[in-house]
């Protein structure tokens, strides 16, 4: 994917027999949009570093790109306008290797979809809230189960020092 994403930043491109291109119109602005039946509107929020940087929305079947977009970081703020695609994940990436790189999975559903790369969360549309309690739930179970091996391993250690 760096691979990719750097030799077709803009334009369009032949990748596996497919054709992709790239928007040159999906630029940042506070204006509502419109969206279709099955179109998204991806309002996203990332570090002021990355202002003026090209940010890449990747859409997976399996393991083929289906699509690429691209927008530019604006004051910290972008926004892509795109149809829907369920066939697998979306994953938003800006940056380059060896400099900083972020990035972020989601599903590429209709309605609005809000990204803050800051604090790696998505939201907005049916999916994307699902899969936000998801990687919530995780992270509290993730949690509670290093308390719970603290807790054994400081059990231990008394238990120890008692012997």
């Amino acid at each position: 994917m760096l691979l990719f994403g750097e030799e077709f930043r803009d334009g369009v491109i032949i990748y596996e027999s497919k054709k992709y291109e790239t928007s040159k119109y999906n630029k940042f602005d506070d204006q509502a949009d419109y969206i279709g039946d099955n179109q998204f509107v991806l309002n996203g929020v990332i570090s002021n570093r990355f202002n003026g940087h090209k940010i890449m929305l990747f859409a997976f079947d399996q393991n083929n790109i289906l699509n690429v977009d691209t927008a530019v970081v604006n004051n910290g703020k972008f926004k892509i306008i795109g149809t829907e695609s369920l066939k697998d994940i979306g994953i938003l990436s800006v940056g380059n290797y060896p400099d900083t790189v972020a990035s972020q999975v989601l599903f590429l559903d209709k309605g609005n979809i809000t990204v803050d790369m800051n604090s790696e969360r998505v939201g907005g549309s049916t999916y994307n809230d699902m899969y936000q309690e998801y990687i919530d739930t995780l992270n509290k179970l993730n949690l509670d189960l290093f308390e719970l091996k603290s807790d054994e391993d400081d059990r231990k250690e008394n238990e120890e020092d008692y012997l």
